[in-house]
């Protein structure tokens, strides 16, 4: 027997459903429930293993698809931090003194150091940083700088980063120049006055006569000369002998005080025991010298405390 169905309703094979159930959705819009049929679900994106490519079997859903957040947030991942240092070899400066900075860069817990890469050295403008050099980390991943500060400027390294190490700069370091306060030269004893010999009146007036001529390294005159050139041929006028150099002719003659001395006495500058000028005394505090190059003979003040008169005539 053959079950009853209803007035004028057919009864229908499996493929005969399948083509209604097919009319119906192109008919009407409706999806009609079909048990018997098994839908393949698409294949879901690959993620492959560095975090921020991807690759798919087909087109990725909205739900596999990572939004623009997510592959940024994965590439700040893969990203290491680092800390760039910069430090000095002293913190205050005279104007123009070579300061000596060196900087380094690192990454990871381990702090490892980074090597053969591009850091800026910087300073501090007035509204910005300006970059004064820029040079490679060497291979055991130091950089080092020389500068001369002319005034107090502060510095920065930069570190512009790589593939995988992100950007970074160091704290300030700041050198400061101080001028180093010349100290005045001590006052020289007041000069007590000392009746003049004729004959010491004679050697100032043989020293003043060479007055106005160049001076000239090793010259003994009678054109040019040097300031033991100059004694040595004042006095050699009077009957003495001396040797062409400021130290060896501190030996001669008998010393006497600064306050004993007179005009004609010969007077030697010292540097520690050493003597390195050489002179005439005119009295009251001046001298006739051959100076240094580019000047000539003539009367000048005694610029130093650090002398020695000796009596010769």
């Amino acid at each position: 027997m053959h079950p009853v169905t209803p007035r004028g309703v057919r009864r229908y094979g499996r493929s005969s459903a399948v083509a209604l159930a097919a009319l119906g959705v192109l008919a009407g819009g409706v999806a009609v429930a079909t048990p018997a049929l098994a839908l393949t679900a698409a294949p879901t994106a690959v993620v492959s293993a560095a975090a921020t490519t991807y690759t798919a079997t087909s087109s990725p859903t909205a739900a596999t698809t990572p939004t623009a957040a997510a592959a940024a947030s994965r590439l700040a991942a893969a990203t290491r931090v680092t800390h760039t240092y910069l430090w000095s070899n002293r913190s205050t400066a005279q104007p123009g003194q070579t300061v000596k900075l060196t900087g380094k860069v690192t990454y990871g817990t381990n702090k490892a150091r980074v090597r053969s890469q591009i850091v800026k050295l910087q300073v501090r403008s007035a509204t910005a940083w300006k970059t004064i050099w820029t040079k490679r980390l060497s291979g055991n991943g130091y950089a080092v700088f020389w500068v001369k500060p002319a005034r107090s400027t502060t510095y920065r390294l930069s570190y512009v980063g790589a593939t995988s190490l992100g950007r970074s700069v160091s704290t300030r370091e700041v050198i400061t120049v101080k001028a180093t306060p010349v100290k005045a030269a001590p006052k020289a004893a007041p000069v007590k006055a000392v009746p003049v010999s004729s004959r010491g009146a004679r050697v100032v007036a043989a020293a003043a006569a060479q007055s106005g001529k160049w001076y000239r390294y090793g010259a003994a005159g009678p054109s040019y000369f040097d300031c033991s050139g100059l004694t040595q041929y004042v006095f050699k006028k009077f009957g003495v002998s001396l040797p062409h150099k400021a130290n060896s002719q501190k030996s001669y003659g008998r010393p006497v005080s600064r306050a004993s001395a007179r005009p004609g006495d010969l007077i030697i500058f010292l540097s520690g025991g050493y003597g390195y000028h050489a002179a005439i005394y005119a009295g009251g505090g001046y001298m006739y010298d051959s100076p240094r190059p580019g000047q000539r003979v003539g009367k000048h003040k005694i610029w130093s405390s650090n002398v020695v008169f000796r009596r010769l005539v």
